[in-house]
């Protein structure tokens, strides 16, 4: 696994490890993941974000030669715009917005499905536009993601449903990010790998949060930020510089 020449794929998450403390891709991280693109290396950002939000961070002359993986593993788009959608069950997501209601009444739900946002309330998101709806509409949508923010017992969701969903807590703790069951990144990755024939032991893979955790768990190459959470260092092959100092093209460059 010291032979970084034999790195095929790149996979990067953007919050906290390819935008910087600015939430700008740097212009040493640009040329950095121009420089992997020349030498035939394929280049994959695996983020939470939804499509409109990767669009306006990452440079149109870098995304029309990648794949995207958006919503943790939900929704893959390629550079060719052949697309991948999963979804939550109707019954189990309608099923989940009532807990919600039911047992945390200080918390809201919003519904992210095939790039647009669904909220309950328009403050959830200011800066995103979005369909306000009320609940029982929400329930109808067939969901890439449901979101949960406010106040919740997540250990206690996280128990009524971790054998029905793919459950993530990010943000500091503020929001819950719920998947089809078994989606997450590294799952999306795996499936990459087998269409383009590159096997999971040559993918380097960047993160810094949980929803990470998998895929730096598996892939050949896992390099943790200097600022992610601990549990993610423990199973980095090599941790480097914060997002903040370029951390990204510290090691591409390597590459």
């Amino acid at each position: 696994m010291n032979n970084i020449s034999m790195v095929k794929m790149v996979v990067l998450d953007l919050d906290g490890t390819l935008l910087n403390q600015h939430q700008l891709i740097s212009q040493r991280n640009q040329s950095a993941i121009l420089t992997c693109l020349q030498q035939g290396i394929k280049v994959v950002i695996a983020t939470a974000r939804l499509p409109r939000s990767v669009r306006r961070f990452v440079p149109v002359q870098l995304l029309q030669h990648m794949t995207v993986i958006f919503y943790n593993g939900a929704l893959v788009i390629d550079q060719y715009g052949i697309t991948k959608s999963f979804t939550l069950p109707l019954s189990l997501s309608e099923n989940m917005i009532t807990y919600v209601h039911t047992h945390f009444p200080n918390a809201s739900c919003s519904v992210e499905s095939q790039d647009v946002l669904y909220t309950e309330s328009a403050d959830l998101s200011p800066w995103i536009s979005s369909n306000v709806i009320p609940a029982n509409e929400m329930k109808k949508i067939r969901a890439n993601k449901l979101l949960i923010y406010g106040d919740i017992d997540f250990s206690n969701f996280n128990k009524e449903y971790r054998e029905k969903a793919s459950i993530v807590l990010t943000d500091s703790g503020k929001i819950v990010q719920v998947m089809k069951k078994g989606t997450n990144k590294a799952k999306a990755v795996r499936s990459l790998c087998d269409a383009m024939l590159i096997p999971i032991s040559q993918v380097m893979a960047f993160g810094d949060d949980r929803n990470d955790l998998e895929l730096l768990q598996q892939c050949g190459y896992p390099v943790a930020m200097e600022n992610a959470i601990d549990e993610l260092k423990q199973h980095a092959w090599k941790i480097t510089e914060t997002n903040a100092k370029d951390g990204v093209a510290v090691i591409l460059e390597e590459v």
